[in-house]
Order: C-alpha cells, then structure tokens, then sequence
C-alpha cells in the first residue's frame, strides 16, 4: 500500500483486512481516515509499516504486529484512541511489546503507547510522537533506563496529571 494511498479518505468504513499479498503499508497510507472504526488484520507477510501509516483513525480493538514486520517507522498509532493492546508475535527479531507499549528491541525505544500503557523499565528513550494525542493516557511512570524523551513524545496528551520517574538523572554540570 503507497505512501498516503488512502490519506483522509473520509469515506472508507469499517475495518481493514489485507489478505496475504501486502507486504509494505506506506507512510500515511490510511491517516485520518475518521471511518476507520473496526478492527486492523495485518497479514503474515507485511516486512514494513510506516510513519504515521494509520494515524488519527477511529481504529479499534488490538494492534498485532506479526513475525514478519522488521521495520516500523515513527508512531504508527498515534491519535488511535481507541486500540485497547499492542501486541507483537513472540519471535519477532526486532519488535516487543510489554505494558501495552511497542518497543524496538535493539535501542530500547519505545515507539507507540496507548492509553492504558506501561512503560516498561528497560526503556532508554520514549519515540518521537510515541503517544501523541494520546487522550485517555492521565498517568505515566518511567523507569530507571529511561535517559531520553524525544520531541513531541507526549504532545497534546490533554488529559496527562501524574507523572512518576524511577529515572536517574545525571546532575547539571
């Protein structure tokens, strides 16, 4: 699926199924398709998803992310606030999920969160727009690896009160 094949496509409904043929779903392919209010089936043979590739969607239930995705660009989710669980197959080589977060396995970056996640405390950094517009998220806790929140990591979060750091910052030289 291109790049922004479906970008505001206000009239595509339901959910998405992609059969077993996709094996790449492009930046922006179905962002801010607001008619987007079912379920996503990504097939076993997508290798990639990109940046923003269905954000600001009414898209609901669980994320799957299966075996076969190697490469995740930023946020794929962001402003879906209606998904209830990321979760990414077991045997995944590059991607985790824990705590309702997705999580690149090398770096430790977290990259998608939702509103009931847990930032799990092997996390260095929190992605660029990894809850952006993130709604229903009101408390967060970061853990003792966490050393890097990258820009806009939690903008208009509008409801977000309580934050909790187990992180140990290095003094101001």
């Amino acid at each position: 699926v291109e790049e922004g094949a479906f970008y505001d496509c206000r009239n595509l409904t339901g959910s998405l199924d992609f059969g077993d043929h996709v094996t790449v779903i492009g930046a922006n392919a179905f962002s801010s398709c607001q008619g987007l209010t079912g379920t996503i089936e990504l097939p076993n043979s997508l290798t990639s998803i990109g940046n923003n590739a269905f954000s600001d969607c009414s898209i609901s239930g669980a994320l799957n992310i299966p075996t076969s995705v190697t490469s995740i660009g930023t946020n794929p989710i962001a402003g879906c606030n209606n998904i209830n669980a990321i979760i990414v197959e077991d045997g995944n080589p590059n991607y985790y999920s824990e705590g309702n977060t997705l999580i690149e396995k090398g770096s430790k970056k977290l990259i998608s969160g939702i509103k009931n996640s847990q930032v799990p405390d092997d996390v260095k950094t929190i992605g660029d727009i990894a809850f952006y517009a993130c709604t229903g998220l009101s408390e967060v806790t970061f853990g003792s690896q966490l050393t890097e929140i990258e820009r806009n990591a939690f903008y208009t979060c509008t409801h977000l009160t309580t934050i909790h750091s187990n992180a140990v910052v290095p003094p101001l030289s």
